[in-house]
């Protein structure tokens, strides 16, 4: 048995050598936690209809809004770069200055927290315009609820989460989410029949719960030593710079995401529930690829920032720039012409009928088309994070969610279109704001030339080629050859059209003398080592 867990703990705590495989174990922890998160909101389809689940999703509006905004704007890009800079000092001083900023943070979060309660009843109103009074006193205890459990619980695994990233060991990190959804579908599972929409959010304060507590084991992990004190020294100063521009930033985001909520509310019962499954659905390859990229790639640019090697920081801009719009073309041109059968295998619960099918399916070909430009925004934003460099993010994220706001809020109450168009504001304004990241990054490391726009040419032309020859088969296949009566069926019908497309894709990258081709190979070296290290673990225990 001891045996037995020091494999455990010798694989789960492996410090990783590159970005590729950091990139790697994130995106495969966290594509098996996105099919998990899936699954959950198919069975969710199941238990209930879009328009119950309206009420369930926008009691995650406020506590999102203040996690997403606060939480991850402090730890996730502020709290690495500085344990990065000062772990350089005196030991003594270091465990100090870190403690104390994070001491001040928690007690900052408290009163937001304890104030977000309070006038949770004002803040939901003001949310959800559509809603009638039943149902945002039902939205206000759920929010409240939300506040007092999710918010603390999973802001003690993201600062335990943090340390773990700065020794670059991601497979624990990567692990959290897996509880959090494992726990949610169990309790919906057994609970949702006896306990309505209330199992749900049983299930997410459990999840909260487990999320904190897999994240324990990275005390044993680092020397930090914690030290009690509110005193503040000089780290405080650049802790407060370095946060203040990305929750700045994060809260005008989270405003725009407050606002798709309020004009999704006008639009009738249900549109709602589209827009988020929409939303996530196209969240899942931003997460698996752009983020996963993006988190692995933010030590390694914060370590070659403190030594001043541009030259190293500007290659791997561009190499993994290019990797992001080599993988991510594909999954958006895929999304967008399987978008029906993709909805119905994700979302087609007992309860999600076919009005909802149709909503949900237009309104994520929306979102594909903004896939690759979505995920290399976390990349550019974390860049100029790791290098210190907050105001340009700070100014043009702002803006571009300024603008966004105005474009959705024409759509809906002048125009009065479908929820999709909320889809199409973001997609609109989410490719600018990117492409002017990328700009103000070009203007210092150089990283665009002829050989980088080539390359990025040949994928989106191969891309376009697949997909003709991808969705041609499959409208000849389906209905000719396959009924696409249930969840079986639609498997096959998108299993065979997927191999169509990547086959396709492949040989053409083959041809055509990508680079980025090769990292195809990398990777399934990479994934039989992991597979081969995980059969030596467990089968030499004796």
């Amino acid at each position: 048995m001891f045996k037995l867990w020091r494999k455990f703990k010798n694989l789960f705590f492996t410090q990783q050598t590159s970005i590729l495989s950091s990139a790697l174990i994130i995106a495969l922890m966290f594509g098996f936690s996105r099919v998990l998160g899936f699954i959950r909101y198919r069975v969710f389809s199941y238990f209930f209809t879009v328009e119950e689940l309206d009420l369930f999703f926008a009691s995650f509006r406020l506590p999102d809004m203040l996690f997403d905004s606060v939480v991850s704007g402090v730890l996730g890009y502020s709290l690495i770069p500085l344990v990065l800079r000062y772990r350089r000092q005196s030991q003594e001083r270091f465990y100090k200055s870190i403690s104390v900023n994070l001491n001040l943070f928690m007690l900052f979060l408290l009163v937001l927290v304890v104030l977000a309660i309070v006038f949770a009843e004002f803040l939901v109103g003001l949310m959800t315009p559509g809603f009638d009074p039943e149902q945002q006193r039902i939205v206000v205890y759920y929010t409240r609820i939300i506040l007092a459990t999710q918010v603390p619980f999973l802001t003690i695994g993201s600062v335990l989460s943090a340390f773990a990233q700065v020794e670059k060991r991601f497979l624990l990190t990567a692990l959290a989410p897996l509880f959090y959804n494992l726990s949610i579908m169990l309790i919906t599972l057994i609970f949702a029949g006896s306990l309505g929409l209330s199992a749900l959010i049983f299930g997410v304060v459990l999840g909260s719960f487990m999320y904190a507590v897999s994240q324990l084991g990275i005390i044993k992990l680092t020397d930090f030593k914690y030290v009690f004190s509110f005193k503040p020294d000089r780290s405080f100063k650049d802790f407060i710079l370095l946060s203040s521009t990305r929750v700045v930033n994060l809260i005008v985001k989270q405003l725009e995401s407050t606002v798709e909520l309020a004009l999704s509310t006008l639009l009738g019962l249900g549109s709602y529930t589209a827009f988020y499954l929409a939303q996530r659905l196209q969240y899942l390859p931003v997460s698996l690829i752009g983020q996963s990229i993006s988190q692995a790639a933010y030590p390694f640019i914060s370590s070659l920032s403190e030594e001043g090697k541009t030259k190293q920081i500007a290659e791997i801009i561009k190499n993994n720039t290019l990797l992001v719009i080599f993988t991510t073309v594909p999954v958006s041109f895929f999304l967008i012409f399987a978008r029906t059968p993709i909805v119905r295998v994700f979302f087609g619960g007992e309860k999600f009928d076919w009005s909802a099918t149709v909503t949900t399916a237009y309104t994520v070909s929306m979102f594909a088309y903004s896939i690759p430009f979505h995920s290399l925004f976390y990349l550019y934003n974390k860049t100029f994070f790791a290098l210190f460099k907050t105001k340009i993010p700070l100014i043009v994220n702002s803006l571009f969610t300024v603008v966004s706001i105005l474009i959705s809020y024409y759509f809906v109450v002048f125009l009065n279109k479908q929820v999709w168009y909320l889809a199409l504001a973001f997609t609109i304004t989410n490719t600018l704001n990117t492409l002017c990241l990328g700009f103000y990054l070009n203007r210092k490391f150089r990283f665009v030339d002829s050989h980088f726009i080539i390359e990025t040419a040949k994928i989106y032309a191969i891309t376009f080629l697949s997909s003709v020859v991808a969705y041609n088969f499959m409208r000849l296949v389906d209905g000719l050859f396959i009924e696409t009566i249930n969840l079986i069926t639609l498997l096959v019908l998108l299993g065979l059209t997927c191999f169509v497309f990547g086959s396709v894709f492949v040989v053409l990258a083959w041809l055509v003398d990508i680079k980025q081709f090769l990292i195809i190979p990398k990777v399934l070296s990479r994934i039989e080592r992991y597979r081969r290290n995980l059969i030596q673990y467990f089968t030499s225990v004796e």
